[in-house]
C-alpha cells in the first residue's frame, strides 16, 4: 500500500511554513504519546532535518489530535545549492505512536521550496 502525499504548496527558501493536520484513529482525534518530524530532499536523497522527536507534544498536538507544525527557515533551506534557480521538493514526514507503542501512524507531505529570486505561495 502506497501512503498518500499531501501537497503543502510553495515557501522561498530560508522563509518559515506553518502547517496543520489532524491525528486521528478510527475517526476520533487524540494526543500521541510522542510525535516524530524528519525532512528529506526528493531530488537528491538528501536529509535536511533527521528524525526528530517533538518535544513537549502538547506544543504541537492538542488533546483532540490537532497537529500545528512550524518549519523554520532552516527547514526550508535548499540543498542543492548549485541548482540555485531551480525549486525544489522536500518531503516531510510525521510519524506518531501511541498506546504504549504498539500503535503507530504517519502523514506525508510534498512542499516547494523555490529559491530567493522567486515567490511562494501564503
Amino acid at each position: 500500500m502506497v501512503d498518500p502525499v499531501v501537497p503543502l504548496g510553495r515557501v522561498v527558501e530560508g522563509t518559515t511554513k506553518t502547517f496543520t493536520f489532524e491525528i486521528a484513529d478510527n475517526g476520533v482525534g487524540f494526543q500521541p504519546e510522542e510525535i516524530y518530524l524528519s525532512i528529506w530532499d526528493i531530488g537528491s536523497g538528501t536529509t535536511v532535518m533527521a528524525e526528530t522527536n517533538l518535544t513537549p507534544i502538547a506544543n504541537y498536538v492538542t488533546s483532540v489530535g490537532a497537529t500545528t507544525i512550524r518549519l523554520t527557515a532552516a527547514n526550508n533551506a535548499l540543498i542543492n545549492t548549485f541548482l540555485t534557480k531551480v525549486a525544489e521538493t522536500h518531503r516531510i514526514m510525521c510519524r506518531w505512536i501511541w498506546s504504549s507503542g504498539t500503535k503507530s501512524g504517519k502523514a506525508l507531505f510534498d512542499l516547494a521550496v523555490d529559491p530567493q529570486t522567486k515567490t511562494a505561495d501564503a
